[in-house]
């Protein structure tokens, strides 16, 4: 844990719930049923999914056309980083602008999700490292370097009560740089993109890793 005496962060006002509403059309009995279904198993055949929800297989093809056309569901692959042996860890930050972190985040390989609030720690950046080692490098390196940045603080995740983890994108391609796409030098060990990557994930052909 990585902690330093800090400040109330200025506070950004919530969204107004209006703005909502006009998605709770698509809520009906039918459409909550595919939701769920959608969730406890990513991969049902809509012929499944008729038969769960009692329509005929035309019938959830168009709503869950609608559903995407609408933005309220997304297909989409998430890979399980647990499955690759690596680890998850949050990092609670204090900052006087979250979209100079948020812009930082978006670009570091590693981060593959945050979220924005309001509080002493208005941010939460999600990381996946190979080794917790490489966590205080990050934070040390990178983090504490932004601007604004007044407090952090860093902790290993071990469970969810969902039991899946962090449900995010992870770029697994291979392909260095002499610059590391978060755009701040010196570049993590085991960044992805560091022409001297120390890891196995992300190891070119298999090289590194363990016979």
């Amino acid at each position: 844990m990585v902690v330093s005496p800090g400040a109330l962060a200025e506070t950004v006002a919530p969204s107004k719930p209006e703005k909502f509403i006009s998605y709770l059309r698509y809520l009906d009995d039918a459409n909550r049923v595919i939701i769920k279904e959608l969730q406890d198993n990513p991969g049902i055949s809509q012929t499944s999914l008729a038969e769960k929800v009692g329509l005929s297989q035309s019938s959830v093809a168009l709503r869950l056309a609608k559903l995407a056309e609408s933005g309220l569901i997304k297909d989409s692959l998430v890979i399980d980083y647990r499955k690759l042996g690596l680890n998850a860890a949050r990092v609670d930050i204090s900052a006087k602008d979250a979209d100079i972190v948020l812009d930082w985040a978006k670009n570091c390989p590693l981060c593959v999700n945050a979220s924005a609030g309001i509080g002493t720690n208005n941010l939460s950046l999600y990381f996946v490292v190979e080794d917790l080692e490489n966590l205080p490098w990050i934070i040390e390196k990178h983090l504490w370097r932004l601007p604004g940045v007044m407090e952090i603080k860093s902790t290993p995740l071990t469970s969810w009560m969902s039991g899946d983890g962090i449900s995010s994108h992870l770029d697994l391609t291979v392909e260095r740089s002499e610059t590391p796409p978060c755009g701040a030098l010196p570049f993590c060990p085991q960044c992805p993109k560091n022409p001297n990557y120390e890891g196995k994930v992300w190891a070119a052909n298999g090289t590194n890793r363990d016979a």
